[in-house]
C-alpha cells in the first residue's frame, strides 16, 4: 500500500500516518477560472473525512481561495496571482511586477513552504513542472531531502489539444520530470471514456504510474435542492441555470443565452438563473468577462452572485480509495 514505486525508499501506510497526524501539501497554480482549486478542495475534503488528523495545506494562486468553505485541518498559502494573457504568456494580476519577478516570488514561496511544512504527501494539480517551471526547485528538494514524501500528479482526463500539449511538455521535459519525481499520476476520469496516456503519448515509464479513479463527485442535500427549486419555480416554470465557471470568457455565453430567452420566452414559461464567475469584469474589455443584464418582460434572470461564493458539500471517496490502494 502506497509503496514508493521507482523513486526508492520505504512506503507509507496512509492509515498509520494519518493516525500519527501527518501532512499533505497541495499545489494549485490557478491562473484562470475555478476548476483547479475546486478539484483540489474536493480531494483534500475526501482525505480529511477519512483521516481527521491529516493536516492539509494548499498553495494556490487563486484570488478566490478565501471564499470557499474548507475542511477542518485545512489551510492555504496564497501565491501572488497571475493571469493568462495568451496561450504561452502570463502577467502579474495585481502586483506591479514583471511576470518573471512574479514567477520567482511564487517559486520561492512554494519552496519555503515545502521546506518548513515537510509534507508526507505532495499533490500537484495538472502541471507537472508547475506554472512555467515554478515547481522544479521544490521537486528537486523533495527528491534529495524528503525521500519519503510521496508525490502525486492529479490530471483531468481531457487536458488540451494533444499536439499542443505534447509539444509543451517536450519543451519543459515534463515526461522526464514525471519519471524521476512522481510516484503516481491520478486521472480524474475513466480510461474507456478518454485515455490521456494514448492521446498525449505517455512513454511506458510514465504510463506505468497512471491510475484511473473515475470522475470526482459531490453530494447535495436533496431536501435543500427541492426547497431551492420550489423557490425558483413557484408556478412550475421550466428552470434554466447558466454557469460560466470563473467567468473570464463567459460574457458571450450569457449574452447568447439572453438573446435566446427573448425569442422563446413568449411560448415557454421560464425561470432563469445566471451564476456569474468571480473573474467577470464589471466593465467592457478585451478579456470578454463583462456582463450587461438585458431587461426582458418574459424571463428576467435571477443573479445568484459570484460562483466562487456558492458552495455545495463535496465528496471524493473515489479518490481516497484509489490513493489507499495504490501500489
Amino acid at each position: 500500500m502506497l509503496s514508493r514505486g521507482n523513486r526508492g525508499g520505504k512506503g507509507h501506510n496512509l492509515n498509520r500516518l494519518a493516525a500519527r497526524g501527518q501532512r499533505a501539501l497541495f499545489y494549485s497554480h490557478d491562473s484562470l477560472g475555478l476548476g483547479h482549486l475546486k478539484r483540489t478542495l474536493l480531494i483534500s475534503a475526501g482525505l480529511s473525512r477519512h483521516f481527521p488528523r491529516l493536516s492539509s495545506l494548499i498553495v494556490t494562486g487563486s484570488a478566490m481561495a478565501h471564499s470557499f468553505r474548507v475542511s477542518p485541518n485545512l489551510d492555504y498559502v496564497k501565491l501572488p496571482s497571475v493571469i493568462k494573457v495568451s496561450r504561452d504568456e502570463y502577467a502579474s494580476r495585481t502586483l506591479e511586477l514583471s511576470f518573471d519577478e512574479t514567477r520567482k516570488l511564487r517559486q520561492q514561496i512554494i519552496h519555503e513552504t515545502t521546506v518548513h511544512f515537510e509534507p508526507d504527501f505532495f499533490f500537484v494539480d495538472t502541471v507537472p513542472c508547475g506554472l512555467k517551471g515554478e515547481l522544479l526547485k521544490t521537486l528537486a528538494y523533495i527528491k534529495n531531502h524528503l525521500p519519503k514524501t510521496r508525490v502525486f500528479l492529479i490530471l483531468r482526463d481531457v487536458l488540451d489539444d494533444p499536439a499542443l500539449l505534447i509539444q509543451e511538455w517536450k519543451e519543459l521535459d515534463a515526461f522526464r520530470v514525471l519519471e524521476e519525481n512522481y510516484d503516481c499520476i491520478f486521472v480524474c476520469g475513466h480510461q474507456w471514456v478518454y485515455d490521456p496516456t494514448i492521446e498525449y503519448r505517455f512513454p511506458p515509464s510514465v504510463q506505468s504510474k497512471v491510475k484511473f479513479g473515475g470522475y470526482l463527485k459531490r453530494s447535495f442535500d436533496e431536501a435543500v435542492c427541492r426547497r431551492v427549486r420550489k423557490e425558483l419555480t413557484p408556478h412550475g416554470e421550466k428552470l434554466i441555470v447558466v454557469t460560466v465557471g470563473g467567468g473570464a470568457d463567459g460574457s458571450q455565453l450569457i449574452e447568447s443565452f439572453q438573446q435566446c430567452v427573448e425569442r422563446v420566452g413568449r411560448q415557454v414559461p421560464l425561470a432563469t438563473v445566471l451564476l456569474l464567475g468571480p473573474d467577470m469584469s464589471h466593465r467592457p474589455g478585451p478579456g470578454g468577462g463583462f456582463f450587461r443584464q438585458r431587461r426582458s418582460p418574459f424571463a428576467s434572470p435571477r443573479l445568484l452572485g459570484r460562483l466562487g461564493s456558492l458552495h455545495g458539500s463535496c465528496r471524493s471517496d473515489r479518490f481516497h480509495g484509489r490513493v489507499q490502494h495504490t501500489e
